[in-house]
């Protein structure tokens, strides 16, 4: 036994409540989507939570037209993920972030 296992998990949690704050001060996500999927749309939930959790910013872009709810500030795909090169979905893909900020 490991009396010290607490301790190390703690430091590595900070360590990446670190990391995590670093990027989302210099990075957003973008998360392309097919909102009449429910595993895009699970993964949609998850990545909200964890960018509110987190204070990232988030642009979510719908490629089928239909939104998630919990995306709320989606938009629909005008060119953005044949430019980003995403091929598969749910995709993500992170991105400076500039003035505007997109926060749920």
């Amino acid at each position: 036994y490991n009396g010290t296992v607490k301790e190390q998990l703690s430091m590595d949690k900070q360590k990446e409540q670190a990391a995590i704050a670093k990027l989302a001060s210099q990075y957003g996500i973008f998360f392309f989507y097919r909102g009449q999927m429910p595993l895009d749309n699970l993964a949609g939930s998850i990545i909200a939570n964890f960018a509110k959790d987190n204070n990232i910013s988030i642009i979510p872009v719908s490629v089928d037209g239909v939104l998630n709810p919990a995306l709320p500030t989606s938009r629909f795909d005008s060119g953005q993920r044949q430019r980003m090169g995403i091929k598969y979905y749910p995709g993500r893909s992170i991105a400076p972030v500039f003035k505007c900020r997109h926060r749920l």
